[in-house]
């Protein structure tokens, strides 16, 4: 459970006899001063006066959670361990009687109750805030079997003769053993079972696997030229540079500059005008196949990546070729093709503004349930690997979605207008205005401040950190300096609440 802080504070008491135990008030005073000052050290904050009555004002030690340990020999505990309340827990969000709910009853209960004659065996009165007193609570440690004992039991379980002798029947004792354990997993839940024996073969490094457990693709050359080809059309910041006409150098071109934005529309040459005219006519299940067939067979997944988890991968994989994916691919293609192609058709026949706003919101809708795949399937190892909100969620999830979007939009444009992009001396050039747009309409909808655009593994070479150096500096000429973008993080909407 989440706590307001992760660490524990011991305070270790000294030994005292019955003759010598003090009062109430200075027991607290002891242990609340000890406390206050623990917690300030662990923050690494001097604990004066004034932070020790913040502490005690903002994390009071009523509303911990405090176990303490006994001795035989003293007539105190030996020691408090002190853990921070859990979120959301208030003092009288408890209706239990615990330790925790005062730090005088922690610390002096055993003391009180043996000076006032209400103490006996093993067991502690805890005494609420009325004044009244709890059930008493028992703090005598629960007894364990040793070796004999089970023995003992185990010969018992024999028929009666006696207990075993270490040349005993072994096999016998095998055979109890494993029926005790078949009727303790009756109705256990057999996926769980399976998933727990696998991170248990996982953690000793067994090298033995099933069939079904997805193993890491090791990729070549192949695999490095696919990777270039993506992060020289999509990643940030590689996707930024371009080369300079009519020369052998390059620049930077951040997608929020304002001359990428003006320029939707682009321009076909007149030999394909007529084909380029017509929207969209590929099928969802076309855009599965070609989808299923990339992702499978040519997605450089491992290489975007330092973590090395088969299981991750193969969640990541499955999520791209969902319906919900497809879906999502087919719709952005469609509204980047009237964004870019639309003057093409005559106005009456292009697609009206108001069905474009409809189209963007069902995008929103269609990528909140793509990229939050955990809610559904709470608490499962796979919805936990794919959790939006966890690191690898907001470092490699996203990104990789957004990457295998952009992808797939660019896939269908060359699929269903191959003689345009096909073109020996304008196709290059058709294809790389596409690509612009279609990074900048990305961005625009799903990922304002371009987060998801860009991959940790990659940005720790020279070339990325030169290259996110001079797009850093040309996007605080555009006013996107640190600050501001923080700013906007904090109170910009979303792009679904905008179009409302």
């Amino acid at each position: 459970m989440q706590r307001h802080a992760d660490w524990e504070i011991t305070i270790p008491l000294a030994q005292v006899h019955q003759n010598e135990v003090g009062q109430r008030g200075d027991y607290f005073k002891i242990v609340h001063d000890s406390y206050t000052a623990q917690y300030l050290e662990h923050l690494g904050v001097e604990p004066t006066e004034k932070h020790r009555k913040a502490v005690a004002r903002h994390a009071p030690l009523e509303q911990c959670e405090i176990e303490a340990t006994w001795e035989d020999t003293s007539a105190v505990a030996r020691n408090l361990r002190i853990l921070q309340a859990p979120v959301g827990k208030s003092a009288s969000s408890s209706a239990l009687p615990a330790v925790s709910q005062s730090a005088a009853r922690a610390a002096a209960a055993a003391a009180a109750a043996t000076a006032d004659g209400n103490g006996s065996g093993g067991e502690v009165g805890i005494t609420e805030p009325g004044g009244g007193r709890w059930r008493y609570g028992s703090v005598v440690p629960p007894h364990v079997p040793d070796a004999a004992e089970i023995a003992r039991g185990l010969g018992q379980a024999t028929g009666g003769q006696g207990s075993l002798s270490p040349q005993g029947d072994k096999s016998q004792v095998l055979e109890q053993m494993q029926m005790a354990d078949i009727a303790a997993s009756e109705g256990a839940n057999g996926t769980l079972v399976e998933e727990l024996e696998r991170m248990r073969r996982h953690a000793r490094g067994d090298d033995s696997r099933s069939d079904m457990d997805p193993v890491l693709i090791q990729w070549g050359e192949e695999g490095m030229r696919e990777l270039e080809n993506l992060k020289r059309k999509f990643v940030l910041p590689f996707a930024a540079e371009r080369p300079l006409p009519g020369s052998t150098g390059t620049q930077i071109v951040p997608w929020q500059s304002p001359d990428l934005r003006a320029r939707t529309n682009i321009e076909v040459p007149p030999d394909h005008v007529a084909d380029v005219s017509e929207p969209i006519t590929m099928t969802l299940e076309q855009i599965m196949d070609q989808a299923v067939e990339y992702v499978e067979n040519s997605l450089p997944l491992e290489l975007l990546t330092t973590r090395r988890d088969p299981w991750l991968f193969a969640a990541v994989r499955e999520r791209l070729c969902s319906p919900e994916a497809t879906r999502l691919t087919g719709l952005l293609a469609h509204l980047l093709y009237w964004t870019v192609f639309g003057h093409l058709r005559t106005p009456e026949r292009r697609l009206p503004q108001p069905s474009q706003q409809s189209l963007v919101l069902t995008l929103q809708e269609l990528w909140s349930r793509h990229s939050d795949p955990g809610r559904p399937s709470k608490g499962s190892r796979r919805g936990d690997l794919l959790a939006r909100d966890s690191p690898t969620g907001v470092c490699f999830v996203l990104p990789v979605f957004i990457l295998a979007l952009k992808r797939g939009v660019e896939s269908v444009f060359h699929t269903q207008y191959a003689k345009a992009f096909n073109d020996i001396h304008d196709g290059a050039a058709l294809a790389a205005a596409l690509v612009d747009q279609l990074n900048v309409l990305v961005m625009n909808i799903f990922d304002p401040d371009c987060v998801y655009a860009s991959f940790g593994a990659l940005d720790g070479s020279a070339d990325a950190i030169r290259l996110w150096r001079k797009l850093n500096v040309l996007q605080m000429k555009l006013g996107l300096t640190p600050a501001t973008k923080m700013l906007g993080r904090e109170f910009r909407t979303t792009p679904m609440m905008l179009l409302l």
